[in-house]
């Protein structure tokens, strides 16, 4: 599906253009991406039938640009894939969506407006880009072979424009890499040797090979090649090319944004990266003797990690890196079997859980009316935790109440907690309350603010309804970041920086620097943490494992947290190549 691009920013840039004349094509001539032509403002009249120009008053208009322009929805953002010019006549024009542009020398009144004839499905024009001179309209996703007609009244010099629209197959490409000999789709949780690394892309149409390679060697943002200089290109055809290194880069990962076939259609569709060389890896470590053992392999991409608390389960977030650029990137879940390996795929979705005892990953379908948040679900499964937001707009600094309910997994409010959550409104909106459920599932403890320095956390039975203050403890928040903020375990709960014996409600630890992903033994007696630094992106940086009891700091070096084994070991992840995973590609 090509992405609407804001008609208000075309308009911006085709007015800073449009001195420039462009040449005219013989009618069902296609003019390639980036030619210029003029086209004359006589003899534009088409064979057929004149439009009603009897309600058509003032002075005529003539043109001074007409394109059309394409653009895509890749996964974390749009990006232009580019434009052609438009002639009267025939247009070749993809299936999916795109967008009309022409620009008038003057603005004519309404009638010479209203007299615009459409056939096929499009929008309606930008009402406001018609005030400064400008026809801008979206014409509809389509079928190959569909054909879309639009017909201009009287301009200066002709009795009507036709423009018609042949709708065609947009063409693609599909990734595989070499394998033995034997031609596999590249896929972005496998790691593939850097030695010798032979890859094949394959269009669906003929291609302008020139364009093909022009993107694929240009210069990115960080003045790099993104196939280096030893990659080697050979057309076997029009539609198919090899990609052959002798040595690759950690990541293999390139744009065909603006490539074109040779009828001026635009490639669409983002290829993956291409990952080679070590796979990161699971490990555990024994907190008493610092003895570290590799477990297995795990998928490329990690930014998060969490285990089921019987050890069995891991569930990984992870990005597949499409496109060109590290923005366009696609979050999936995989959950991998620590016994044997076995990973598989779960598509993304903010409402997933992973459930503690069993390993499951559930997701909670609600109809969101924007009045609720999902919180956290229980160590069972069974029950989940949902913040009943204000209806009324705050102010920052405000305080304001948030409820805190709890739900069946099919929806069905179980009970509506007492006290509510005291939040602070922020600058861009309010907060979030922060909740941990009790390792047996019976209670949870929630933040309640006092002020931007410090919040106090609230204690509730959930058998009893009984509820107290546990602790003041230093203020924190941050309820879109992907490490649990608060955890519970053997009678203690880390909340930010403070560890706390819930029992007494005594401080017993303070944990000194900032801190990005963290995870508490089971036992109560270690905190796994990871510093946030300079990587880019997800829960990596320098680790740790710190006594809670004693103190005592044992550094791990460079990874990310993943949890506990059942046993008590601290699981943690490295990565060898996580330094150079991201190449990122210029468009």
């Amino acid at each position: 599906m090509m992405r609407k691009v804001l008609g208000v920013l075309l308009a911006a840039a085709l007015l800073a253009g449009c001195g420039a004349n462009q040449a005219r094509q013989a009618p069902g001539q296609v003019a390639a991406p980036g030619a210029v032509e003029t086209i004359p403002n006589t003899d534009q009249s088409t064979p057929g039938s004149s439009p009603d120009t009897t309600k058509v008053t003032g002075a005529l208009p003539k043109i001074l640009h007409a394109e059309q322009r394409f653009a895509e929805d890749f996964p974390g953002g749009g990006s232009s894939l580019g434009a052609s010019t438009l002639v009267p006549g025939d247009n070749l024009s993809p299936a999916d969506d795109f967008l009309v542009s022409i620009k008038l020398d003057r603005t004519p009144d309404a009638s010479w407006y209203a007299a615009i004839k459409y056939e096929g499905s499009t929008e309606p024009p930008n009402p406001e880009n018609l005030k400064v001179g400008l026809i801008e309209f979206r014409v509809n996703e389509g079928k190959p072979g569909d054909a879309v007609t639009v017909t201009l009244p009287p301009l200066a010099g002709t009795e009507q424009t036709v423009y018609r629209f042949k709708r065609m197959a947009t063409p693609t490409a599909t990734l595989e890499v070499n394998q033995n000999g034997t031609w596999e789709p590249a896929a972005p949780h496998v790691v593939y040797p850097n030695k010798n690394l032979q890859l094949r892309l394959t269009f669906t149409s003929a291609m302008n090979r020139k364009i093909v390679e022009a993107r694929m060697r240009e210069q990115n943002l960080t003045k790099q090649h993104p196939l280096k200089q030893t990659a080697r290109l050979t057309w076997q055809d029009d539609r198919t090319l090899l990609v052959d290194f002798a040595e690759a880069p950690p990541v293999v990962q390139y744009s065909l944004v603006g490539a074109y076939d040779s009828q001026g259609l635009f490639l669409t569709g983002p290829i993956p990266a291409v990952h080679t060389g070590a796979a990161p890896y699971l490990a555990a470590v024994d907190p008493a003797t610092g003895k570290e053992t590799r477990l297995r392999d795990v998928i490329p991409e990690v930014t998060f990690a969490r285990q089921s608390r019987d050890g069995r389960m891991l569930l990984l977030t992870a990005y597949d890196l499409m496109g060109g650029q590290e923005s366009f990137t696609r979050p999936r879940l995989w959950l991998m079997d620590l016994a044997n390996g076995t990973t598989r795929s779960i598509d993304w979705d903010w409402q997933a859980r992973l459930v503690e005892t069993t390993g499951e990953v559930k997701v909670y379908k609600y109809e969101n009316d924007g009045t609720y948040d999902q919180g956290p679900i229980s160590p069972d499964g069974t029950q989940w935790l949902f913040y009943r937001l204000p209806k009324t707009e705050t102010v920052s600094g405000q305080l304001f109440d948030v409820g805190i309910e709890v739900r069946t997994p099919d929806g069905k409010l179980i009970k509506a907690l007492e006290p509510v959550a005291k939040v602070m409104a922020g600058k861009y909106g309010y907060g979030r309350p922060q909740a941990v459920w009790a390792p047996d599932g019976k209670s949870i403890i929630f933040t309640s603010d006092i002020d931007r320095q410090q919040t106090e956390l609230i204690h509730i039975d959930l058998i009893t309804g009984a509820s107290r203050k546990v602790a003041t403890v230093p203020y924190f928040a941050n309820p879109y970041s992907s490490a649990r903020l608060m955890q519970w375990q053997a009678g203690r709960v880390i909340a930010g920086s403070a560890i706390v014996n819930v029992a007494s409600g005594q401080i017993i630890h303070k944990v000194a620097g900032n801190m990005a992903s963290r995870f508490l033994s089971q036992d109560g007696k270690y905190l796994l943490l990871a510093r946030e630094s300079s990587y880019n992106g997800g829960d990596w940086g320098p680790m740790s494992l710190v006594s809670i009891d004693t103190g005592a700091v044992n550094d791990l070096g460079v990874g990310m947290p993943a949890g506990w084994s059942a046993d008590d070991k601290a699981l943690v992840i490295r990565w060898t190549n996580y330094e150079s995973r991201h190449i990122p590609m210029g468009l």
